[in-house]
């Protein structure tokens, strides 16, 4: 199993309960932490998306899931577009969902 953590440039909007945004945008460079990546438009497809399983965490700790994409299936949708890869999940109606999105509404998580 590879894991991949990554800090990168990215954008997000909050309605409601939804948080979706681009986790990767094509041809754009990433934040430097070390070293500065730029992902292809091609590196990412629908069968990447169907080929996975990916969980998108708060702070990207294990025990912090907020949904998740199973072979494209589940709470967390992913789809290539012609900008990079786009998201979108409702935040669980747990405290964890909560603490979420009062950090996104209050602009303390920015990415």
């Amino acid at each position: 199993m590879t894991m991949e953590t990554r800090q990168i440039n990215s954008e997000f909007k909050v309605d409601s309960r939804t948080v979706e945004g681009y986790a990767a945008c094509f041809n754009e460079p990433s934040v430097n932490i070390g070293w500065i990546e730029v992902i292809h438009k091609g590196a990412i497809t629908n069968d990447t998306i169907i080929n996975s399983d990916v969980f998108a965490k708060f702070n990207h700790a294990d025990d912090k899931v907020l949904a998740r994409s199973k072979n494209g299936n589940g709470s967390l949708l992913l789809e290539v577009d012609e900008r990079g890869l786009r998201y979108m999940f409702d935040a669980p109606n747990t405290a964890l969902g909560d603490e979420l999105l009062e950090y996104l509404n209050r602009g303390d998580i920015t990415s």
